[in-house]
Order: structure tokens, then sequence, then C-alpha cells
């Protein structure tokens, strides 16, 4: 599919506009050298969440900002993301071997503490 995956998918679908912690998701996916046969349904669990982000544009009209909409949109957003981020966690972790989730669990606690 991508000849670098793991390149495409944190600069593509994960830009640096992103939270840092979708980006330390991701990143703490892909230093778990998968094989091939992992690879490919985490890119394909990482390609169907970053479609399903939403929209704030809502509370903007040509001539006037929504604060009320704004404020309600970027908490259900924030919300969505965690939920995101959770289910990208659950359908992970089903395909990582014992070790690769130990390091998982470690990297993503010692992010934790940086962030």
């Amino acid at each position: 599919m991508w000849a670098n995956p793991q390149k495409h998918i944190c600069k593509s679908t994960y830009d640096s506009k992103k939270s840092k912690k979708s980006k330390s998701l991701v990143d703490n996916l892909w230093k778990l050298n998968l094989t091939p046969t992992q690879t490919q349904p985490l890119l394909d669990i990482l390609t169907k969440y970053s479609s399903d982000q939403q929209q704030i544009s809502d509370a903007f009209s040509q001539d006037s900002f929504d604060k009320e909409k704004f404020v309600q949109s970027m908490k259900q957003k924030r919300e969505a993301n965690i939920d995101r981020q959770a289910d990208i966690i659950s359908k992970a972790y089903a395909i990582l071997t014992i070790e690769q989730r130990e390091a998982f669990v470690d990297s993503l606690n010692k992010n934790k503490k940086t962030m």
C-alpha cells in the first residue's frame, strides 16, 4: 500500500496539529517493531478512525460566531477523541504479542509523565 506506512500515518493522518496524545499513541504503536501481518491491520484501524473526526464549523456563520455551539462542539470533539483513542488501543492491543503489549504500556506510561 504505502512504501513507508509509519511515515504516512504519522505525517498525514496524525499531523502536528493533532493533539500530542494522538501522535504519541501512534508513535508508540509504530515503535513496537510490528510484523508485516500486524502492520496492515493497524493501518486499517488508524485509517478508519482518522476519517471519523468531527467539525466545529457549525459555530461559525458568515457574520457571526456562536460561542455556546463552539464550546459544545469542542467538548463533543474532545469526548469523541477520547473514545476514538480507546477504540484504537483496544483493537491494536488485540493484534500485539505479549512482549509488544508490555512495551506499549511502558511507552505510554513514560509519555504520560512528560505530558
